[in-house]
Formats: C-alpha cells, sequence, structure tokens
C-alpha cells in the first residue's frame, strides 16, 4: 500500500495541475475564436456562403490554402465542408455561421468531366437550400471548378432555383480549352479575342455555354484571376490568358459586375491557389468593406 508522507504537497500539486490545465484550454478556446473573428474595419460579415470547388484531378490541399489563409486574413471562418461521392451524394461535416462562411467541396471522384462537375454543384445547391435555407451563395472555383461553375450557371442553369449566385471567383479558368487540348485555338499565341472579347475558335463547351448566358443570374459580380508567367506564352503554363479572358465574352450584361487580376508572381497553373496576392483580392472582392 502507498502511503503518502506530504498529502498537502500532493494537493497542491494536483490542483496547481487542474489550474494550469483549464487554464491553457481556455487560452486555446480563446485563441481559435479569435482565429474565427472577422475583422469588421475591413470585411463585411454575412451569413451568405462560399463555396469552394477545385480542378481536375485536385484535392482539399487544392482549395485549403485559399480557405486558410482567408481565416487568417480575418475575412471568413472555415464552416462546412461538402463530400461529393462518385454517384454524386452529399455528405456534410461542420456547420453554417454568419460569419462570412466558407464551404469546401471534396470530389470522390476528382476526374470528373466539366458537365458531371456541374450537375453535381447544382445538386449541393439544391441540398443546402432543403437543408440549410440558403438563398444566396458565393462561388470561388480554380482551373475546372470554375468552368463548372459558370456551365451550372448557364447551361444548367435555372433563374427561379435556389440558392442563387451572388459573386463568383474564377482562378485559372480554361473556358475555352487548356494548353495541349482538344480543339483550335487551345495552345500559346493561337488564338485571339476580337474588340468584344469574342475568341476567334470557340471549343464545344464553350459554345454551349455562350449559347446559354442568357441564363446567368441577374446582378452577379465576378472576379476573373489569371496567370501570366511572362515568358512569351501569356499563359499559366496550363490555360492560355486569352482561354481565360474569354470568360467576359460569355457574360451578359445583367450581371453587376466584372474585374480581372492578371497575376505575375507565383503565376504557375498550380501555384495559383497557394499564392497570397490571389486570396487577398479574392478576400477583398467577396467581403471588402467599400
Amino acid at each position: 500500500m502507498l502511503v503518502l508522507k506530504h498529502p498537502s504537497l500532493f494537493l497542491i500539486s494536483a490542483l496547481f495541475f487542474t489550474f494550469f490545465l483549464t487554464t491553457h484550454v481556455r487560452a486555446s478556446m480563446s485563441t481559435a475564436s479569435a482565429a474565427n473573428a472577422i475583422n469588421t474595419q475591413l470585411y463585411a460579415s454575412s451569413k451568405v456562403p462560399t463555396i469552394f470547388v477545385y480542378g481536375y484531378s485536385g484535392t482539399h490541399r487544392s482549395s485549403d490554402y485559399l480557405i486558410n489563409q482567408s481565416v487568417t486574413n480575418s475575412a471568413a471562418t472555415r464552416a462546412l465542408t461538402a463530400t461529393i461521392s462518385r454517384k454524386g451524394a452529399v455528405s456534410f461535416t461542420g456547420k453554417l455561421n454568419n460569419q462570412n462562411p466558407m464551404v469546401q467541396v471534396l470530389l470522390q471522384n476528382n476526374r470528373p468531366s466539366v458537365p458531371q462537375e456541374a450537375g453535381w454543384l447544382v445538386h449541393l445547391l439544391k441540398v443546402l437550400h432543403t437543408k440549410y435555407h440558403v438563398d444566396d451563395y458565393n462561388a470561388v472555383g480554380h482551373s475546372e471548378g470554375s468552368v463548372a461553375w459558370v456551365y451550372a450557371n448557364t447551361v444548367l442553369s435555372d433563374v427561379n432555383r435556389r440558392p442563387q449566385l451572388n459573386k463568383l471567383v474564377t482562378i485559372a479558368g480554361h473556358f475555352n480549352g487548356w494548353i495541349g487540348g482538344p480543339g483550335k485555338g487551345v495552345n500559346p499565341n493561337t488564338n485571339t479575342l476580337d474588340d468584344e472579347g469574342r475568341p476567334k475558335y470557340l471549343n464545344t463547351e464553350y459554345k454551349k455555354m455562350l449559347n446559354n448566358n442568357s441564363q446567368i443570374p441577374i446582378g452577379v459580380s465576378v472576379l476573373n484571376i489569371y496567370g501570366n508567367l511572362q515568358d512569351g506564352s501569356h499563359s499559366d503554363g496550363r490555360v492560355t490568358n486569352e482561354s481565360s479572358e474569354s470568360l467576359k465574352y460569355l457574360l451578359t450584361d445583367q450581371i453587376a459586375s466584372y474585374q480581372t487580376a492578371e497575376i505575375h508572381g507565383h503565376a504557375q497553373h498550380s501555384q495559383l491557389h497557394q499564392n497570397k496576392e490571389v486570396v487577398d483580392k479574392m478576400d477583398t472582392f467577396l467581403w471588402g468593406k467599400d
């Protein structure tokens, strides 16, 4: 049998440990709470969720930086993770809040076609409306994710559907093809845009979106971000600037605004979703106060 020679000393040690543990937990919770707080001097707080979708062959790492850096910037909060199965079923972890909630989409099949991915996004939106009563949303896409958002809001659009698109951020979108892909004008310096922004050569998916562009919701604001390696290719190494810039011609006069941002530093296709300049521009566009 163990006999304590100094029980008072043991009691003091136990109380000290309990105090230390409680203080540490409270400090950790306070730090986490502070990290999730919105800097209301720079950003307007809203309950409208912003949905992040990555590109072909992407993983959670493809959107982690965009989301985590926005939290670091005190611009938004990480809220939901939406996992879409290979059959298109949606499951959620986390919960929505009213502090610029961000929703990260994870695809179990991360190599879908654009129409397939767009169809999944349309279903996701319906579930968000039914389950969480979401009426409006912002969207962020990288590469094919950008194209899927535009396809969902043109070819698969329904002007009466809820939720409705509010703001759209496209990053490295290959709206009119990618380098080495099918069709004419996809390789560097082989396509041109006329004074209205119409490409000389149009690929199949671009034509479908163009033929249905009247379905884009009224009042959408768009920020189109793309990279230029400044090596003479006028591209980010995977997508030509002409392909990214061809988005403007797809949009109709019913959108509220259209902005572009050409990135030069760390401008390679896959670096763009790991680029702080990109995140800063995105945060200001989505949530910045005027």
